[in-house]
């Protein structure tokens, strides 16, 4: 696989949760003046605060521009992102002379991925990204960070709430990662953390330039980022345009002749 179709797939990847990196410490610290919430009343207000702040949808549609970035090297190509509520995610990267170089469909279940240029295909069940990818990658978690809701199954479990200048963080440990949410004051997720206990990798989402919708704040910049002693990568995503509740359709086809990859 050449460098470019690489980072192309690295960019599916990342748009499904992350990529492995080296040991890092949680990247948030207690500030003077953050307040840890201990009063039952006051968590549960937070909670149903941040959850009616999500964006509601049974469809999503966007198109925009990824930046990669990685060592040295900068790539620019157009993505195509189509998504069904808790059931499909789909992907299409196109390259600036407008030729598709790599397709992604992910449901709760698995994942699919063809590369044009190499005609080759991926095609797995979901555990497939936790063992590639981060264990503490969930179906929920993808859909939620490219939609800039708060990731559900991080939210029902116990962590810590502090309530800080900007807003609100919130930390958890969970059997093989440690997480951080941070929140501002319109209780909006702006940054998520993930952190996995046996040096595996991290996972980092920051979201900027929020726009309005149906009432809610959605983002229109994403960026993910990640740093090993090998590689340095990090992936800007900006969407141009994006429609909701507006049925989609997800074509994925393998083309003959594709040869399947591990």
């Amino acid at each position: 696989m050449t460098n470019y179709h690489r980072v192309c797939f690295l960019l599916l990847l990342l748009l499904a949760g992350g990529c492995k990196t080296g040991k890092e410490a949680m990247d948030s610290t207690s500030e003077a003046g953050d307040h840890l919430i201990r009063r039952e009343r006051e968590q549960i207000q937070f909670y149903r605060s941040a959850t009616g702040a999500d964006l509601s949808f049974s469809w999503f549609a966007a198109r925009g521009k990824a930046s990669i970035q990685t060592g040295s090297r900068n790539y620019q190509v157009s993505l195509n992102l189509r998504m069904q509520k808790d059931k499909v995610i789909w992907a299409s990267v196109t390259a600036i002379l407008g030729l598709e170089v790599a397709r992604a469909m992910i449901t709760p279940d698995s994942i699919l991925f063809f590369n044009r240029l190499e005609r080759t295909y991926v095609s797995q069940d979901f555990d497939y990204l936790k063992e590639h990818v981060h264990p503490g990658i969930s179906f929920d978690l993808l859909e939620a960070a490219l939609t800039g809701n708060a990731p559900g199954y991080l939210m029902e479990q116990k962590a810590q709430l502090w309530r800080t200048s900007g807003g609100y963080r919130l930390e958890g440990a969970e059997a093989f990662f440690t997480y951080l949410l941070n929140f501002n004051k319109d209780f909006k997720v702006q940054h998520i953390f993930i952190h996995e206990e046996k040096d595996e990798g991290d996972f980092k989402v920051d979201y900027h330039n929020f726009e309005t919708r149906n009432g809610k704040r959605v983002p229109t910049a994403v960026v993910f980022a990640s740093d090993t002693e090998k590689e340095n990568l990090k992936i800007q995503l900006t969407y141009d345009t994006f429609t909701l509740n507006e049925p989609q359709s997800f074509p994925f086809r393998v083309p003959g002749r594709y040869r399947r990859v591990q």
